[in-house]
């Protein structure tokens, strides 16, 4: 059997190689993840990691910001299971990097089963896997790994979602609370919190198409499995929703996203913001338009095959089919936007714990992917498909594409803007690429792929491979300028390590301040506290988790009041520091007292904390408003603190129970079928 039978019978392998082929600068160690993945998300991981390695579930995380239940944080994906298989395997870059990728072949496989939902032919669902996984979007926030974690399993939702309403079993509302669940608990909650619009806006639509045809009567079926699935997801995440409630009122997200002079100018115009549509480079280069804006970290690139038949569709007899997808993509294109345009954003409930809006943008680009699928699932099953209207828009966007190619290349030579700077090696000249020569480069190549798609056109197969090679392709131009680092992994690696190192490698029990923290600091680790086994200070936007009420200390005394003071004393003795051991769950502190006694503790103060001495209770109060104190009786010999949430204790097992719960009722329903 010839390679291309092998793949053509095992239709699967398509988009598997997709990711594949978009994803060897990483899973080959080239490229390496940056920004938040690797400083903010991987930290996290690595504490998360070696407390368990230790024997310990790291109910607290006593370097974030002097203390934080970490259970507490929405950010870290505390309570996915796969975040916790991966932290046992190691805490090594590597085995996260690994993580993330396991999830982008998730979203692969979860796009792949939506397409199929729908009634789309291997084709379509192999563009539209690979769009998904390897689009604007996902190339930008691989840089922010959380997203691309919850993104992950959104196909999923949107997959079983349908399922329910179009064979209302129990077997499908089980599956959809299950992925309610892990898209919930995964690490970026606002993507939850778009949820209920993503669904509600569909519902809308689907009402508005429905009308008159007995829709009510014929939905109270699926309506109500629908809420057994909501009483099914809302059971497994009690421990998540626990844990934010019980912190919610001293929870500090961090500094607020304070954007920069162009989105205080008006922001991204609709009309700027489609450039990343069809221009995905020009939006991420470092002299756009759009520098550290919402439109780079969000690029909407779907891929041009895919965008072509994104503009097919919209013709007035497909509007009443495609009506719920075009409403939930202007309703999340409109608040996702900077500027004046997303007066909805500030005006819908829920909406304002989200730091910044952007993010949302994939319900939008799902959506996009669903449109495009439903005209490109036409092509590939109409024998004679009439492409009329798919040359005419080919013509349209080739005379659009070269106006802009000519006017970038004129205005350019007019304004120097492709005058290179000799004194940089040709990395540093490709990386710092300006915004017209950018323009210039990708309008040059979207005009060869859209001579290309118009002469295929009537090659289906060549078109297909085109629509995936394009992706691939468009992927990998916008790496190094937004989701990866050009350092290869091996050197990340080298870099943590020595950081790592030199943090732990203090022996005074002072707090790790920032200054002692500076010659560790380099282009991968921005807060090595993070990683270190001593109590250390970290910039107040290194996690957006913490303590309220630590914050509002810092504003008023600023972190140069921890230069040399000790982690802990006693108040007869406050220059002295005190010998102590820390980890997760216990702080264990080595004092001899002779008479009355204060004990001052430099970790944030919590309700779940204990304090013993002899197996004796010591009261624990509230020191400068955020810290902890503790007095002491004469002749007390050391003293031991005891985190433990006996709720949270409890709670923990619903999952592991719910989850054991579902697979058992799957296996025997599986039985039964073979069975039969």
């Amino acid at each position: 059997m010839s390679v291309l039978k092998f793949i053509n019978k095992n239709k699967w392998l398509i988009p598997l190689i997709g990711f594949l082929l978009a994803y060897f600068p990483l899973i080959s160690s080239v490229m390496s993840i940056k920004n938040d993945s690797c400083v903010l998300s991987y930290p996290i991981f690595y504490f998360f990691s070696s407390q368990l390695h230790n024997g310990i579930i790291p109910f607290w995380h006593y370097n974030m910001h002097l203390g934080f239940s970490l259970y507490a944080d929405p950010g870290t994906a505390f309570f996915n299971p796969f975040f916790w298989l991966f932290a046992l395997v190691g805490n090594s870059i590597s085995v996260y990097v690994w993580y993330i990728l396991l999830h982008v072949l998730f979203a692969a496989y979860g796009t792949y089963l939506l397409a199929k939902q729908l009634g789309f032919e291997h084709r379509t669902r192999t563009i539209l896997s690979v769009a998904y996984i390897a689009g604007g979007y996902f190339v930008a926030h691989l840089q922010h790994s959380n997203a691309i974690i919850e993104s992950a399993y959104l196909p999923f939702v949107i997959n079983y979602l349908y399922a329910l309403f179009k064979t209302p079993t129990f077997k499908n509302s089980i599956f959809l609370g299950l992925f309610f669940y892990l898209f919930t608990v995964s690490g970026y909650p606002g993507f939850a919190i778009g949820m209920p619009y993503f669904i509600a806006m569909l519902g809308i639509g689907y009402l508005i198409t429905s009308y008159g045809k007995n829709i009510f009567r014929k939905n109270i079926k699926p309506a109500l499995l629908f809420v057994v699935s909501i009483v099914i997801a809302v059971l497994l995440c009690l421990p998540f929703l626990y844990g934010i409630y019980s912190n919610f009122e001293n929870f500090q997200r961090g500094t607020t996203f304070s954007g920069n002079t162009y989105l205080f100018e008006g922001g991204a115009s609709p009309a700027l913001g489609f450039m990343s549509f069809i221009l995905p480079l020009t939006s991420v280069v470092k002299s756009t338009p759009f520098p550290s804006s919402d439109m780079a970290w969000n690029n909407m690139y779907l891929g041009l095959i895919p965008f072509l038949f994104f503009i097919a569709a919209l013709k007035f007899k497909n509007l009443k089919t495609l009506l719920p997808h075009l409403i939930v993509v202007a309703f999340f294109l409109d608040i996702s936007f900077e500027g004046q345009i997303k007066q909805l954003f500030f005006k819908l409930p829920l909406l304002n714990f989200l730091r910044y809006n952007g993010g949302l943008r994939i319900y939008a680009m799902l959506s996009l992917l669903i449109i495009a699928g439903t005209v490109l699932n036409d092509y590939f099953t109409t024998e004679k498909y009439d492409t009329t209207r798919l040359k005419n828009i080919i013509k349209y966007f080739l005379i659009i594409i070269l106006v802009t190619l000519v006017s970038a290349v004129i205005y350019g030579i007019f304004n120097n803007e492709f005058t290179r700077n000799t004194n940089e090696n040709i990395v540093k000249q490709i990386l710092n690429i300006g915004f017209f020569p950018a323009l210039v480069l990708q309008s040059f190549y979207v005009f060869i792929v859209l001579l290309l798609a118009k002469k295929w056109l009537h090659n289906k197969r060549k078109l297909w491979l085109l629509a995936i090679a394009d992706i691939v392709l468009c992927f990998w131009v916008n790496l190094p300028f937004s989701g990866l680092s050009i350092q290869s992994m091996p050197a990340i690696t080298k870099d943590i390590e020595a950081s790592t190192n030199y943090v732990n490698s203090f022996t005074h029990n002072n707090i790790i301040t920032e200054k002692e923290q500076n010659p560790a600091v380099n282009h991968v680790v921005f807060a090595p506290a993070l990683m270190s086994k001593k109590v250390g200070t970290i910039p107040l936007h290194a996690y957006p988790s913490g303590k309220k009420s630590y914050f509002d200390f810092i504003a008023q005394n600023g972190f140069d009041y921890f230069n040399n003071k000790p982690f802990c004393y006693l108040f007869s003795a406050q220059q002295q520091a005190l010998p102590y051991t820390i980890n997760a769950a216990t702080i264990e502190i080595n004092c001899s007292t002779l008479q009355d006694d204060t004990l001052f503790i430099h970790q944030n103060f919590d309700k779940n904390w204990k304090a013993y001495t002899a197996e004796k209770p010591l009261q624990i109060s509230l020191w400068q408003n955020t810290f902890m104190k503790i007095t002491l009786p004469p002749h007390t010999k050391n003293v031991s603190l005891v985190f433990k949430d006996s709720i949270e204790n409890k709670l923990m097992f619903l999952p592991l129970i719910g989850c054991c719960v579902i697979a058992i009722y799957l296996f025997i329903n599986f039985i039964k079928r073979k069975n039969e």
